[in-house]
């Protein structure tokens, strides 16, 4: 066994408890039926198996399957179209909400199978499918620690199921990129590059994973990857025409100014960017901070890189500084935390004790948890404004950076390496 792949063997531990946590089958089972279970209300709200809308809220997962529908209908440049699109909202669902449509046009050609079946029934198919998947890449990294790891980032997976979201896919595929990586990919193996050109759907999560590609030097890869979006951009045009492109400028023109006005719901949002706003920062002093801490962010990677950190910490590294890019990143991108808490969880777990290793799980949670955090107060505040949950995401995703990075500098105690517990068999 190398030293780039996933290990399988006995771990130290400091803490039995964490151990004994981390592999619990009871634990597994318990959050994948949670999962199951909020994914069958949802779709019962979404009005499975009938075709009758049980609440009235306008679910994020009507955005995808809006557009699936008008692209189908040969109108896919209404998405990019946010009166036009509320309008779509309303006479297709009778609920309204703010959700413009800025996702590249390749994505958006992507949205048209879903428009193949009614809403309920394309939710669950879709995200049961994105779920396996993500399930399976995570099962990777983390053996049978795979419990730990799907704890860290549980708020998130609850909230990414709830709204019907895209975060398990730009999970596995940020995860793919990473575990080809950790598993030794040839330097010109496809696997990194396919997962890399996929992200065309979310740019702005992939610039630390492509920034790591090209520090290593990953030609191929990166090459690849180009060929991937120009290949999806040129059957994009070839379908939807041309003009598909200058509409979707115009929504980004749009979806640019909407954050600068605090229209988008700033609590739900998970950037730096939307934590200073929230707190009442002017959108020029907000946005300049957040870019110098994503440029830090940006060199810190750089820095590990030279200085050879190991390569699973690496890694992870490369995916938590993703989650840090952009302005416009929320909630349900925040499943990738359980790819990167197995990547960190051997060299954690034979370094913390169970007091630490707890903190290091809320700090995870409350960096992942907007989505639960405002559902909670929905429910204990009634009718009051979502506007007074602040977001803290940012900043405990940088604290949780920064403790991992406290604990990993410590040397493993003699007595802890030579006495590891018995490790369990995955399963």
């Amino acid at each position: 066994m190398t030293a780039n792949q996933p290990s399988a063997a006995p771990l130290p531990a400091r803490s039995p408890a964490a151990l004994a946590f981390g592999t619990s089958r009871v634990i597994l089972r318990a959050f994948l039926a949670a999962c199951l279970a909020v994914a069958l209300i949802e779709a019962l709200s979404l009005g499975f198996p009938g075709k009758i809308h049980r609440d009235d809220r306008m679910a994020d997962w009507y955005a995808f399957h809006i557009a699936g529908q008008l692209t189908s209908e040969g109108r896919a440049a209404a998405n990019y179209d946010f009166t036009a699109l509320q309008a779509e909202q309303i006479a297709r669902t009778g609920k309204q909400a703010f959700m413009p449509w800025a996702y590249p046009p390749p994505f958006t050609l992507a949205t048209a199978p879903l428009a193949l079946l009614p809403a309920a029934w394309s939710y669950l198919a879709t995200q049961l499918a994105l779920l396996g998947w993500f399930l399976w890449t995570v099962r990777r990294a983390a053996g049978a620690h795979l419990p730990a790891a799907l704890a860290a980032a549980m708020p998130a997976m609850i909230t990414n199921i709830a709204c019907g979201q895209n975060g398990f896919l730009t999970g596995a595929l940020i995860g793919s990129f990473l575990l080809a990586l950790h598993e030794g990919a040839p330097r010109g193996g496809w696997r990194p590059g396919t997962a890399l050109g996929a992200m065309l759907i979310k740019p702005h999560l992939a610039v630390a994973i492509a920034l790591l590609a090209l520090l290593e030097r990953r030609w191929k890869a990166l090459a690849l990857a180009a060929g991937i979006t120009l290949a999806a951009s040129a059957v994009t045009t070839l379908a939807l025409g041309p003009a598909i492109w200058t509409a979707f400028l115009g929504a980004t023109r749009a979806a640019t100014v909407f954050l600068w006005a605090g229209d988008y719901p700033m609590e739900r949002m998970s950037s730096l960017y939307a934590c200073l706003a929230r707190f009442g920062v002017a959108p020029g002093p907000a946005m300049a901070l957040h870019g110098a801490a994503a440029l830090a962010a940006l060199a810190m990677l750089v820095q590990a890189w030279r200085h050879k950190m190991p390569r699973a910490w690496l890694l992870a590294l490369a995916g938590a500084v993703s989650l840090l890019i952009s302005p416009y990143a929320y909630d349900y991108d925040m499943p990738l935390l359980a790819v990167l808490a197995a990547l960190v969880w051997p060299g954690l777990l034979a370094r913390a004790d169970g007091r630490e290793i707890a903190g290091l799980f809320a700090l995870a949670w409350l960096a992942c948890g907007n989505g639960l955090w405002v559902m909670a107060w929905q429910i204990t505040h009634p009718g009051a404004s979502d506007s007074a949950v602040m977001s803290l995401s940012a900043p405990a995703l940088i604290a949780l950076i920064a403790a991992c990075a406290l604990v990993l500098r410590r040397p493993v105690s003699a007595a802890v390496s030579a006495n590891p517990p018995p490790h369990p068999a995955a399963g």
